[in-house]
């Protein structure tokens, strides 16, 4: 039987995948590279494939429904990080902003409290019912997570860096 969870757990573990994939193939990890210099997150050549192993891996964990607290851990840290990233540019979605990334966050972090569901792999082995303490857990530990990120973007962008792209008010 399809469950309403298997549905949430394939999309946004799907959309974690492709995410993740956009950013480890050599394209993708050069412009992720060269994103996460602009934005602060440095040195970019080594955060792109972390982020992008990162979505993969919990992207795939939620699709077999497989150690779901972990898959959330991971989803719900780099979905914080993209958040907060995002939000420089409002809310919605159109223009950049932290909508995606919010939303996604929220429904993985959701996972952590319902379980996977019966079409899992943790069904299988047993695991599928959350305690309390597992799903705060997993949500607690992404979210910590991203802290050290986050933290680490907001003290290299307070420190210029020639290598950083120029802005210039006016000019687009």
């Amino acid at each position: 039987m399809i469950s309403g969870l298997l549905i949430v757990r394939l999309a946004v573990g799907l959309a974690l995948i492709l995410q993740g994939y956009a950013k480890l193939t050599r394209q993708g990890r050069r412009d992720t590279a060269d994103y996460f210099e602009s934005v602060g997150f440095r040195p970019g050549r080594v955060m792109a494939p972390v982020a992008g192993l990162t979505e993969f891996g919990a992207g795939a964990l939620l699709v077999a429904g497989l150690a779901t607290p972990l898959a959330v851990a991971g989803a719900v840290g780099i979905l914080i990080s993209a958040g907060v990233v995002n939000g420089a540019n409002g809310y919605w979605n159109a223009n950049g902003g932290a909508e995606y990334p919010i939303v996604l966050g929220f429904t993985a972090a959701a996972l952590a409290f319902t379980g996977p569901g019966s079409a899992s792999i943790d069904e299988l082995l047993g695991w599928s019912t959350p305690t309390t303490a597992t799903s705060v857990a997993a949500v607690v530990v992404g979210a910590l997570a991203s802290g050290p990120i986050l933290l680490r973007r907001r003290t290299q962008r307070s420190v210029p860096s020639s290598d950083a792209p120029t802005i210039t008010a006016g000019v687009h």
